[in-house]
């Protein structure tokens, strides 16, 4: 008599959200495989094994529709530019002015930043609904950012400018330190809206 057949269940989770904080990541294309149904992912961006998570998580063909990180890094932006499909990012937290030191030596946060823009999510814009910005509360980090991001080239400019499914772009700076007003003002500028005049 033969026995029916069971159908076979993967012991894999369809994991789809997660975050995670000071835990050890795979780092191979092979053990990112239980995440391949993964579209959301928060971390802090900020330990080294993230480096190899990124590009694992490239050569698996896992394509995230939602980023939240505290920190930019080389190996994040070059997994951006690897896919379509991209809807959120989020850059915030302390760490967030950080920059990289890379083979061809030091990346500061002003061309991580830039380069965020003008090529790490240039690639989704027909996607990219959600943008957002935490600036830390030390008023040399709302400085440095009103001198970098929101300075920003022609072509960054014209960048954001075809964002056209863009609904919403948050710019979150704590008020006390005085970089809040330009800080909004330059924003709205970058994506073409203005101000009211007063």
């Amino acid at each position: 008599m033969a026995t029916p057949h069971r159908a076979q269940t993967s012991p894999l989770p369809s994991l789809k959200t997660t975050a995670t904080s000071n835990i050890t990541l795979p780092t191979s294309p092979d053990s990112v495989t239980p995440f391949t149904h993964l579209s959301s992912l928060q971390m802090p961006n900020n330990l080294p094994d993230t480096a190899s998570l990124w590009e694992a998580l490239c050569t698996a063909g896992i394509n995230l529709q939602t980023i939240k990180v505290e920190r930019l890094s080389v190996p994040l932006l070059d997994y951006l530019s690897g896919y379509r499909g991209l809807r959120a990012f989020q850059l915030g937290g302390y760490s967030s002015d950080y920059g990289e030191v890379t083979e061809d030596g030091w990346m500061d946060f002003r061309t991580l930043r830039q380069r965020l823009l003008s090529s790490g999510i240039l690639k989704h814009r027909a996607t990219f609904v959600d943008l957002r910005f935490c600036v830390s509360r030390d008023p040399s980090t709302v400085r440095r950012w009103e001198s970098s991001i929101f300075c920003p080239s022609p072509n960054i400019v014209a960048s954001m400018h075809s964002f056209r499914a863009l609904e919403r772009l948050d710019v979150v700076a704590d008020t006390k330190v005085g970089g809040l007003h330009l800080l909004r003002t330059v924003c709205f500028r970058v994506i073409g809206l203005g101000l009211p005049r007063r």
